[in-house]
């Protein structure tokens, strides 16, 4: 038997295909929207959680003066100090203190990095407790106290 598509029978069978077909994707699309709403919705299945508020274990403590400063003797100490370029650094109250750079000219000016921050100082500056004395080609003098 062949199959007749002016047929009766043909006519009802793709009837009910675009039915169920349309019922197939409306299903489909509901379980696509719900299963997406149901992933952002919170999650109620887990007990609430109290806070706790960190406590530190450690005490404070209050800073102490250096005990060793790069094999000098601690500025304290002396009156005089000198830095090198490219030489130890020098504890001061603002910070570890190194010679970086020498300008040379009618004044010369010294390249300090103290503390991670550049800073340039001339001939009779002051820094923290030193003064600066003179600036040389590869030093810098300082003076505690003037």
């Amino acid at each position: 038997m062949i199959f007749d598509p002016s047929g009766l029978g043909f006519w009802l069978s793709l009837k009910a295909f675009k039915h169920y077909f349309r019922w197939f994707v409306l299903l489909l699309v509901g379980l696509f929207v719900g299963t997406m709403l149901t992933s952002c919705a919170a999650k109620s299945s887990s007990p609430e959680r109290e806070f706790i508020p960190e406590v530190s274990t450690t005490r404070e403590v209050e800073p102490r003066g250096s005990v060793y400063v790069y094999g000098q003797d601690r500025p304290a100490n002396s009156g005089r100090v000198i830095l090198q370029l490219n030489g130890e650094p020098l504890l001061l109250p603002s910070g570890y203190a190194r010679v970086v750079g020498v300008v040379s000219g009618v004044s010369p000016v010294a390249c300090l990095e103290i503390g991670g921050r550049g800073l340039a100082l001339g001939e009779g500056d002051k820094l923290d407790d030193y003064q600066v004395i003179s600036i040389n080609e590869r030093s810098i003098v300082l003076q505690k106290g003037k």
